[in-house]
């Protein structure tokens, strides 16, 4: 009974230091790297955008799909940004499994000029990283 005993101690201690260590390295929820998403958009905020990125993101831009790093898509989306400033930008949908996620987020820069942002996030290394971002003309 003691080794059983000993081993489930062990567990709840690796446990404990794996949401340790990933609070340290400042993860974050799905459910956060949303809301941080339509606020980086607000604010016209391209560093702010890809903070939680992988290193190399696939971003699709009204069917135009490539790879870049994510120094190059901070630039790239800030540009989009800037020229059609949001009006406003709402979160539409959310769905959530354990390791991976996804957000849609209307984004409307007046007028008719209104986009979806379809971004993905997958966990790595215990941290919630974006992988790819799609941007799509919006039906309404």
């Amino acid at each position: 009974m003691k080794p059983l005993r000993y081993l489930m101690m062990l567990l709840l201690l690796l446990c404990m230091a794996a949401q340790a260590h990933a609070q340290r390295s400042g993860s974050r929820s799905a459910d956060e790297l949303a809301e941080q998403m339509r606020e980086a958009i607000m604010a016209v905020d391209g560093a702010e955008l890809m903070r939680d990125a992988d290193e190399v993101v696939e971003v699709d831009v009204f069917g135009e799909r490539r790879y870049y790093s994510r120094g190059q898509a901070s630039l790239l989306l800030e540009t989009l940004l800037r020229r059609e400033i949001p009006v406003t930008a709402h979160i539409m949908r959310k769905r959530r499994t354990p390791s991976a996620a996804y957000v849609e987020i209307r984004v409307n820069a007046g007028r008719e000029n209104a986009s979806d942002w379809v971004v993905r996030y997958a966990v790595r290394r215990g941290a919630w990283r974006i992988r790819e971002v799609s941007l799509v003309r919006s039906d309404g």
